[in-house]
């Protein structure tokens, strides 16, 4: 049978095969260009059984922000190139699975394949990365996810921050003692300071209470051990240690740190001189912060630290 370019190019423009893919599929089909896009999402089914060994340390961290403000989401998908992740399908990918996890909260990974593509309601997320991976030849994986949601009543924001196009990303959870602060513009402007702040200095907890007593002990221990302070007095090294240890835990404290918009000041002066304009009391009750391909070599869970309730 004769197969035409519009159907070919129709197809193409759908699923991003070969051309020749596409032509030996619509006359398996018979011209009947569903049965060929069945044939072809088959295919390329078969395409990521064979490449799903294959590693996945490239890709993207995507995030998007309800436009209330009060719920985001975080996700990381990888492929094996830098190439492949710039590509508009996987991009589209990307993004398209932040939106549906938004949108419906998945409880984890598997959840969030089995949703439906946000613009083809026959696909879900699933066989559209399926689709991709036979599209751009590479394998690929929706390695972790993050949705945040402020609980009923509790006024606060959230912001994202995605740096260097994908590379890393950060999802915080801002909240406020009083709804008109929460309201303020300049609550809103706090979030995104912060998601900047944390994307460039990372941490791993809010406050100096925040760490647990078994992480200074060990971080005590390791500094204890040292050579440099084995001729030491006990008493000596006691106190030698515990400013090493201080100092160690400051560099991981987030409201320790020079803010990074002006260095003159630590975050938690920014937070207390926030608290003070909005007439309310302004916290971190949570962050997530995701770098691309970080601890690939165990189990993908995110970079979170969560603080609610206090």
């Amino acid at each position: 049978m004769t197969v035409s370019m519009e159907q070919i190019k129709r197809i193409r423009e759908k699923t991003g095969s070969g051309m020749m893919d596409v032509r030996n599929a619509l006359e398996q089909a018979g011209g009947d260009e569903a049965k060929a896009m069945d044939i072809l999402r088959q295919k390329g089914m078969a395409t990521a059984e064979k490449k799903s060994a294959r590693a996945t340390a490239e890709g993207a961290v995507a995030a998007l922000i309800a436009p209330d403000m009060r719920s985001g989401a975080l996700v990381e998908l990888n492929c094996e190139t830098d190439f492949a992740a710039k590509n508009e399908r996987f991009q589209a990918l990307v993004n398209g699975t932040a939106q549906q996890v938004l949108a419906h909260n998945p409880a984890n990974v598997e959840a969030a394949l089995a949703l439906p593509h946000p613009t083809e309601a026959n696909l879900t997320l699933k066989s559209l990365l399926t689709d991709t991976i036979s599209a751009i030849q590479e394998n690929m994986t929706l390695r972790r996810m993050v949705r945040y949601e402020l609980p009923a009543g509790t006024p606060g924001v959230l912001a994202s921050y995605i740096h260097m196009g994908g590379k890393m990303g950060v999802l915080v959870e801002l909240t406020a003692s009083a709804d008109a602060a929460a309201q303020n513009p300049a609550l809103a402007q706090l979030a995104k300071d912060v998601a900047l702040q944390l994307a460039g200095s990372g941490a791993d907890f809010v406050t100096m209470a925040d760490i647990p007593a078994e992480e200074i002990d060990r971080e005590t221990q390791i500094e204890m051990g040292k050579e440099d302070l084995a001729s030491k007095p006990e008493a000596i090294r006691a106190n030698i240690v515990k400013g090493r240890v201080e100092k160690l835990m400051a560099q991981r404290v987030l409201m320790l740190q020079p803010f990074l918009k002006d260095p003159s000041k630590q975050m938690q002066q920014v937070f207390d001189e926030a608290s003070k304009a909005l007439g309310a009391e302004i916290k971190i009750s949570r962050f997530t912060r995701f770098v691309l391909g970080e601890g690939m070599d165990q189990p993908a869970e995110a970079d979170a630290c969560s603080l609610v309730g206090v």
